[in-house]
């Protein structure tokens, strides 16, 4: 039944760009509406465009949750931006979004995510929020992609990712609140946004620590050998 489905919360960055946000968060309530425990988290890094601040306090007066940043920081708002999420979120799978996003699948889509997640969740680093083609999964899955029980939740498929991180570093994943605590915070001295030196990278390199220290997900990469 739907009040006993585990919460979700969205956390979604945005920064100037009013447009990709309103599709961004529409898109997402409208395709989620079958699932209604779900929380918005809202960060914006000082935008000054206009139609900004009515459509935030619109969103507040539904019971989203709104932060605003009073000052850009170019190199370091993103990462801030996550940790703000990962601070304040309530939920059991928590999920940080850039503001250019949009969904288009309904149907059930969210509640799969999470089932699939609970199912596997001691060999899942994230989910990622991504539609690849299927030549591209199936040479990133050692299975095949599709191909496989561990693969297929009823009418709804997912592929194990062997060729990338298990732990996102960046945004438009799920993550557990598990996971999430145990690679938070994100680092916010940085010298740019992405390139080297930002917190993409210093995140891939952490979580690859981790893993080495913690011999996570071992038996997913023993069962691929």
């Amino acid at each position: 039944m739907t009040k006993d489905l585990p919460k979700v919360t969205f956390g979604i960055t945005n920064c100037n760009r009013l447009y990709y946000l309103q599709s961004c968060l529409e898109s997402l309530l409208y395709c989620t509406e079958d699932y209604p425990n779900k929380e918005i988290i809202i960060i914006d890094n000082a935008s000054i465009e206009k139609g900004t601040d009515e459509y935030l306090k619109e969103k507040e007066s539904q019971g989203h949750t709104v932060v605003r940043q009073l000052e850009r920081d170019p190199a370091n708002e993103f990462a801030k931006s996550l940790n703000i999420v990962a601070n304040a979120a309530t939920g059991d799978f928590v999920c940080p979004l850039q503001g250019d996003m949009q969904f288009i699948l309904k149907s059930q889509w969210l509640q799969k995510y999470v089932e699939y997640y609970q199912k596997h969740i001691k060999n899942i680093g994230c989910m990622l929020f991504d539609a690849q083609r299927n030549v591209t999964n199936q040479s990133h899955s050692p299975y095949g992609a599709f191909k496989g029980q561990e693969f297929h939740n009823n009418d709804y498929n997912f592929v194990l990712d062997l060729k990338r991180n298990p732990i996102n570093g960046a945004a438009d994943t799920m993550y557990s609140k598990e996971v999430l605590n145990m690679i938070a915070p994100w680092n916010e001295q940085n010298d740019k946004h992405e390139g080297g030196g930002d917190s993409e990278t210093k995140m891939l390199n952490k979580v690859q620590d981790l893993i080495k220290q913690n011999n996570l997900f071992d038996d997913i990469y023993i069962k691929q050998k």
